[in-house]
């Protein structure tokens, strides 16, 4: 075998990320703020986009979506092959993991086994299910190797692991398969946890709570929840999260928007690699803002100027200098 050296130099910043959650956490909205993006929507969230993006089939009829595991790694592998597609996109968007599982993986899976649910013939479906979860993310990985950069979205749930200290607790984590028992442990969570970059827990905040009366014990809920959402960035003894390269940012982060997240997330990401990145792509929107106005755009070219000065990442450059082509 002849040694090859890969020489090491400036690299171009990929990432791979997971965002997970109750419904109407900004999972989806936030990573509608990447630009360049197409779409699998299997959940159909994309249909609320006020802009539909570019999607692999029409998430309104589902016309072109693929109808088995074997159609949806052939689309993959299509999506992987078409440079033409890879030039005009830099993301591929996977909107939800769950629905992926239970729509595509799961059946597969049980033909494989030959049964009719994980729970045959003392779980050993189970076997086969993580199999086709450890086929499936290789499919991606062989994405990200032309190039592309791969975003998901998933549900959460909450199941019952044993802690250090030995004790019983409930854990959040990504909602896929967790079976546990004395016939042993099948999770397919780490299969994709442990490889994106970042894995993201987001949740709402908090709104008001009040007791029925003072006997009561419960407190319920009442009004509505605040504008804005928190990002767990990194784990918790309940939780299962974790980033990279994001060691400065604090967790949990308290969130105004999705753009705000995603500037987080992406831009400092990009950043990491590169520190002149900031300024490089500062200087390249304010001369996109000058051709603009040369051209007779609309708008106030001192207040644009001034919002791109005081930007704090790339992710809120590309969001500026996306309003000038």
């Amino acid at each position: 075998m002849t040694l090859q050296i890969v020489k090491g130099g400036a690299r171009r910043p990929q990432m791979s990320c997971i965002l997970f959650g109750p419904p109407g956490t900004w999972k989806t909205s936030t990573l509608a703020c990447a630009q360049r993006a197409l779409w699998l929507d299997f959940h159909g969230s994309t249909k609320t986009m006020g802009e539909r993006p570019d999607c692999a089939w029409d998430p309104e009829t589902g016309e072109g979506r693929p109808g088995s595991y074997p159609d949806l790694v052939d689309m993959i592998r299509d999506v992987a092959a078409d440079k033409k597609l890879r030039a005009d996109h830099d993301w591929l968007m996977l909107d939800g993991l769950d629905d992926v599982e239970q729509e595509f993986l799961l059946p597969e899976a049980l033909r494989r086994a030959d049964a009719k649910s994980l729970g045959e013939n003392f779980f050993k479906p189970c076997d086969f299910l993580l199999a086709v979860h450890l086929e499936f993310r290789r499919e991606l990985e062989l994405l990200v190797r032309q190039g592309w950069n791969v975003g998901m979205t998933c549900h959460a749930q909450n199941i019952e692991r044993v802690n250090a200290d030995g004790v019983n607790c409930l854990v959040c984590d990504l909602k896929v398969m967790y079976v546990s028992g004395k016939l042993g442990k099948w999770d397919a969570a780490p299969i994709w946890r442990d490889w994106v970059d970042h894995c993201v827990y987001l949740d709402m905040e908090g709104g008001k709570y009040a007791k029925l009366d003072a006997k009561d014990k419960i407190a319920h809920a009442t009004g509505t929840y605040g504008a804005g959402r928190v990002a767990y960035l990194r784990g918790e003894p309940w939780l299962e999260a974790k980033v990279r390269r994001l060691e400065s940012v604090p967790s949990p982060m308290k969130c105004g928007s999705p753009e705000e997240l995603w500037a987080v997330l992406w831009g400092r990401w990009s950043e990491s690699f590169d520190s002149g990145a900031l300024e490089r792509k500062r200087a390249e929107v304010l001369a996109l803002a000058q051709t603009y106005f040369a051209a007779g755009g609309k708008g106030s070219q001192e207040k644009l100027v001034g919002a791109v000065n005081a930007a704090k990442s790339t992710g809120a450059l590309d969001k500026i200098a996306a309003t000038l082509r």
